[in-house]
């Protein structure tokens, strides 16, 4: 039982530490938020496994706030490893795959 509330308080203590990571992004804090979100990223992949729904998103959100201090090949490697998870775990049309198949603007090189 023990294991249990201990695992409950670590999944607590990583959904408050997303929040947070959310927080700093949202105020333009974002090297704060991708120190977070690595962290979260690694908790995450560490208890669900890489393929984890949860673990993608924040994949996800990781290469978002790499991509708006200028780190574009580390968003750009974020983002496509989440599309290929969320491919792999939903099938390459789902829904919410279009997500990561529309290129963000700060990822994307001009002529």
């Amino acid at each position: 039982m023990d294991a249990l509330i201990d695992e409950e308080d670590l999944v607590e203590d990583i959904s408050k530490l997303d929040m947070e990571a959310s927080r700093h992004y949202r105020a333009g804090e974002y090297e704060e938020a991708i120190e977070l979100l690595r962290k979260v990223y690694q908790y995450r992949v560490g208890i669900l496994g890489a393929d984890h729904e949860d673990c993608l998103l924040n994949l996800n959100n990781l290469g978002a706030a790499l991509g708006r201090i200028g780190l574009l090949k580390e968003a750009e490697d974020a983002f496509r490893d989440s599309l290929r998870g969320r491919k792999k775990l939903k099938g390459l049309d789902h829904g919410n795959n279009t997500i990561s198949k529309t290129p963000a603007p700060h990822t994307c090189h001009t002529p």
